[in-house]
């Protein structure tokens, strides 16, 4: 989870702003979620089914 948080921080992605991901019902939408929230910006997390 540190790498995904450390990615998305490179991106440009601050505390404050809000991460929307859309994925599938996978494993890894939900270590997305957890990599996001460990640092605390708001996020949108949409379920593809």
């Amino acid at each position: 989870m540190n790498r995904t948080a450390y990615v998305l921080k490179e991106l440009g992605v601050k505390k404050g702003d809000t991460v929307s991901m859309m994925m599938p019902n996978i494993p890894e939408a939900v270590y997305f979620g957890l990599a996001v929230h460990s640092w605390a910006p708001p996020w949108l997390f949409i379920m593809l089914d």
